[in-house]
């Protein structure tokens, strides 16, 4: 199943009953694109600060826009080093990354692409309304280049080492979040809204497995038969 080819960030497309995930990008193009590189916060409830999608949107507009001539194998293999070095070394003091064949400082490189992403925050701002917010989630993620130790990483381990283990910590974050909230419940509407939408499912479901026929080795078999982007609707 073509999903199970990760990258870092892919394009997608909501799929139909019985379609593959490529025929509905081919017979549809692309709904929304999906940044897997980035992790979860365990810090904030819902998984991602205000702060950090601000940046993402400044970061993913500079990526639309920014030129990204086509690369060749030798080049994607540097990208790819440079990726996993960032992320297994991202915090080692003078690390280095390849470009243009020179060993560039990380934090030189860093500090660079956030001054080319800040016209496009400036940008976010000036079209939503809403005075340097995004500029200002850029100054966030420029504070955390020049201070390893305020990353997200280097957070959890300090956390890590003063409570004793990562499950002492996992398990306070979840305590801490599930508290969050309880404190917040849902609207009366909002609710409502999601019991309606359980039933539904679940009534579809009961209509499907009354109407379903053939075995699942049949419909595994024809799924991985269909032509891939053979057919345009």
């Amino acid at each position: 199943i073509e999903n199970e080819y990760y990258s870092t960030i892919r394009p997608k497309r909501v799929i139909r009953t019985g379609e593959r995930p490529v025929q509905a990008l081919c017979n549809r193009g692309v709904q929304y694109i999906e940044v897997r590189c980035l992790d979860v916060d365990p810090f904030e409830p819902v998984g991602v600060s205000l702060e950090t999608g601000r940046f993402l949107d400044a970061f993913l507009l500079f990526c639309a826009l920014d030129e990204s001539p086509l690369i060749s194998a030798a080049e994607g293999q540097v990208h790819a080093r440079n990726f996993a070095r960032t992320v297994k070394e991202g915090r080692k003091p003078g690390l280095t990354l390849t470009r243009d064949g020179e060993e560039v400082p990380l934090l030189e490189w860093a500090d660079e692409l956030v001054e080319r992403i800040r016209p496009l925050a400036r940008l976010l701002d000036a079209e939503h309304n809403e005075p340097d917010v995004h500029e200002a989630s850029l100054e966030q993620q420029k504070a955390k280049i020049a201070n390893p130790a305020r990353t997200p990483s280097a957070r959890v381990l300090d956390e890590v080492r003063a409570l004793g283990s990562a499950a002492a910590f996992g398990l306070r974050q979840s305590q801490l979040h599930a508290a969050y909230f309880r404190e917040s419940p849902l609207m009366p509407a909002e609710e409502a809204a999601f019991l309606e939408q359980a039933a539904a499912s679940l009534a579809e479901q009961a209509i499907i497995e009354q109407t379903d026929t053939g075995s699942f080795d049949d419909f595994v078999a024809a799924y991985n038969s269909s032509t891939l982007c053979g057919n345009h609707s």
